[in-house]
């Protein structure tokens, strides 16, 4: 009986100890600078995005964020050094969707979804189906037409295999019957060079983020074809989606998540999320996104959960019925 006693004892002050650093870290949280992750190459528009809403929230925080970029392996390196770091909201991560999509694709990636817990969605942007200016292709049927006539003439470029993209353009070649003889994917480190790879004529087609593909567009360099997303964009409202061209699961729209590490308390989870909102409601900050083609489109915690979770949802449909998971 006595040990019995002495067991409890034991049991109760282990739960007490797991309980007083979380109290402690949300007690005046933030007290120091709070180190933002991102885990693709620096100044592109995930980094530009976290600098420029992270400088509004530290103006509310009173604390400085300081942006980290930790690139490698095709942003794990990054992902997986947040998922291993202590819970206590000081160190967090912005990524993309291809956070979601990568294991799924590749079951070897070395983190999961459930490693995290969301703050929020920031910004939400769709990629876009280019060609080459030269090429007689003017919208998704055409290209296939094109591809199943001239073998061998087409390739397409991405950053990086197992991202929205990526999985989007596979599963058109697996429902219309196209082989990488008419279609061949060549991946890039990143949607910059995964563009000059059609500027310069290396690649026929690529399907890439759409404010990275703006500028050329503007000046006539790459053609336009689809919106691969379910609602046409303001920023080329004259190009259809993809579903609109009959393509309903060639959807491929993308965004921005911050998120924490799975075990981050609650409360410092709401301070994040409440000042996000307020640093992305501020017009200043709007008219900075706007300028680097992205456009404020605030998701909270709860809201960034179920909109994860219905995208693993479809995308894992998408992977299994064509069989697109790397073995």
């Amino acid at each position: 009986m006595h040990l019995k006693k002495i067991g409890i004892i034991v049991v109760g002050l282990i739960l007490v100890l797991m309980i007083i650093p979380s109290r402690c870290w949300t007690k005046d949280y933030p007290n120091k600078p709070i180190e933002f992750v991102n885990p693709y190459a620096p100044g592109g528009n995930n980094d530009l995005s976290i600098r420029i809403i992270g400088e509004k929230m530290a103006e509310f925080l009173g604390q400085p964020i300081v942006v980290v970029n930790k690139v490698g392996g095709a942003a794990t390196v990054g992902t997986v050094y947040v998922a291993n770091s202590k819970p206590d909201g000081y160190t967090l991560l912005g990524t993309t969707g291809g956070f979601l999509t990568r294991p799924l694709y590749d079951p070897r990636v070395p983190y999961r979804y459930t490693q995290f817990r969301p703050i929020g969605i920031p910004v939400k942007l769709e990629n876009i189906l280019c060609v080459n200016k030269n090429l007689p292709i003017k919208n998704i049927a055409e290209l296939i037409t094109y591809a199943k006539g001239n073998p061998g003439a087409l390739s397409y470029s991405i950053a990086g295999k197992g991202g929205v993209s990526y999985l989007a353009m596979e599963y058109l070649k697996y429902k219309n019957n196209l082989t990488d003889l008419h279609l061949q994917c060549v991946p890039h480190q990143g949607d910059a060079p995964a563009l000059l790879a059609i500027l310069g004529n290396h690649v026929q087609i690529s399907a890439t983020n759409i404010s990275f593909a703006l500028p050329y567009i503007k000046s006539n360099s790459i053609r336009p074809i689809a919106i691969l997303s379910r609602k046409r964009n303001p920023l080329l409202p004259e190009i259809p989606t993809s579903l609109e061209q009959g393509f309903q699961d060639m959807v491929a729209s993308s965004y921005f998540i911050w998120l924490a590490p799975t075990q981050t308390p609650s409360e410092i989870i709401k301070t994040l999320e409440n000042n996000m909102e307020k640093a992305i409601q501020d017009k200043g900050v709007q008219e900075k996104l706007l300028k680097i083609e992205l456009t404020a489109a605030f998701m909270n915690s709860e809201e960034t959960k179920a909109f994860l979770d219905n995208e693993i949802k479809f995308w894992e449909k998408i992977i299994k019925e064509a069989n697109l998971a790397t073995k």
